[in-house]
């Protein structure tokens, strides 16, 4: 076994001293990796006090989409909405050592053009995808030999893992395997550690800009009071999602933009779950900003350990001329400083100009692909390298009045 799993690991054939110790004890730590494959729902919930412990130990915050909880509800909207489990296509691969889980791959089996598609838990809702591994001297070893028994056991056509940051757990593996890149995309994110106050982080605006978010507010407080509130929880949190929900549907109309996720109902029925949990909360937060008592923009967030992740940001199009949603991302940024610590403001991908002019700095994200026979290679290099692309650029260069006429389902 060590030999053989030294040589797939790319080692050189002859290794001395310490490497070869090294090598050695990786190739035990995989040998001693015990996997499965969960595909019901029943042994998806049973595993919920496994994979909390994993998340508790190594979890890093940006993993906050594979947190149980978070799949939980997501399985409820998107898998099994009548609470069954028929044709159930998770396949979730779990490794244990010594005891304990140290391995957790959130995937999913479907069906394109008659191959079996591997692919994450959580999608469209989750915004980035990973594996959740123990941290130790063993990580490496345990992601490649889950991998391996993934591809012996699942015999997929092709992986198709999108959202892979390039911090990610998984993301040195799929280096690793020379995976296929089928895009490449930015996500902006403010660094907050140096700031202790709301008045420290805007320091790095200018006087101008600073003066005009103050003339801002002003001239839509003259149209009436405004107020700003965080909703967790409750009937007043699921309400705030159905209004930041349709507002955001609206934008998307008004500027002829089709949204595939936006055109599904259960995306509603989930955040208004998520926000409004209370057994066992996600960390959603609904940050609203009222005129009067109407809401004029909302951001469907989630809180992970010392990370704020910008979801879903809506405003209302009457009022547009004032930049109420940028108003709100204000507070909102000012809540999560001063009373949360939150070190990482996230706003997610794509990057956009509004995004960068709230934060400094970015993280690539990337869609992986891993062609696995002909057709998984057609696929790959056909459709999500060349077609796909191409239809994407195609629906963006339509005028908005063309994009209102298509189908929205």
């Amino acid at each position: 076994m060590s030999e053989s799993f030294i040589a797939e690991a790319g080692r050189p054939a002859s290794l001395t001293g310490v490497d070869r110790a090294v090598a050695a004890d990786r190739a035990f730590a995989a040998a001693d990796l015990a996997c499965e494959i969960v595909d019901s729902r029943e042994g998806f919930l049973a595993l919920r006090d496994d994979w909390d412990a994993l998340f508790e130990r190594s979890g890093k915050s940006h993993q906050l989409f594979q947190s149980f909880d978070w799949l939980r509800h997501w399985c409820r909207h998107y898998v099994w909405p009548d609470g069954t489990s028929r044709r159930c296509p998770l396949r979730i691969v779990v490794g244990r050592a010594d005891g304990r889980v140290t391995v957790i791959w959130p995937l999913l089996l479907d069906h394109v053009f008659g191959m079996r598609r591997i692919g994450w838990m959580g999608e469209p809702v989750s915004q980035y995808g990973d594996v959740l591994v123990e941290d130790g001297p063993h990580k490496f070893a345990h992601l490649e030999e889950s991998w391996r028994f993934l591809r012996q056991t699942l015999e997929p056509d092709l992986t198709v893992l999108r959202k892979v940051r390039e911090d990610g757990e998984v993301a040195a593996l799929l280096r690793k395997l020379d995976a296929d890149v089928a895009c490449r995309e930015q996500a902006p994110y403010a660094d907050l550690t140096d700031h202790r106050t709301f008045e420290d982080y805007e320091a790095r605006f200018s006087k101008k800009q600073r003066r005009n978010r103050r003339r801002q507010w002003n001239r839509l407080s003259e149209v009436g009071p405004l107020g700003f509130e965080i909703l967790e929880s409750g009937e007043a949190a699921r309400q705030a999602v159905k209004d930041a929900t349709a507002m955001k549907r609206r934008w998307l109309r008004e500027n002829g933009l089709i949204s595939p996720a936006f055109a599904d109902e259960r995306l509603d029925a989930f955040f208004a779950d998520v926000a409004t949990a209370r057994d066992r909360p996600s960390g959603c937060l609904v940050s609203v900003l009222k005129l009067g008592d109407r809401p004029v923009a909302l951001e469907i967030g989630l809180l992970c350990k010392e990370r704020y992740v910008a979801h879903i940001g809506a405003f209302d199009l009457e009022h547009a001329k004032l930049s109420p949603g940028a108003l709100q991302m204000q507070e909102t940024l000012r809540h999560c400083i001063e009373m949360r610590g939150v070190v990482y403001f996230d706003l997610l991908a794509p990057s956009s100009g509004y995004k960068r002019g709230w934060a400094e700095s970015a993280v690539q994200v990337s869609d992986f692909v891993v062609p696995m026979g002909a057709g998984g290679h057609l696929y790959a290099n056909l459709y999500l390298k060349r077609i796909r692309p191409g239809l994407k650029d195609a629906l963006a260069r339509l005028p908005a009045f063309a994009t209102r006429l298509l189908p929205r389902a």
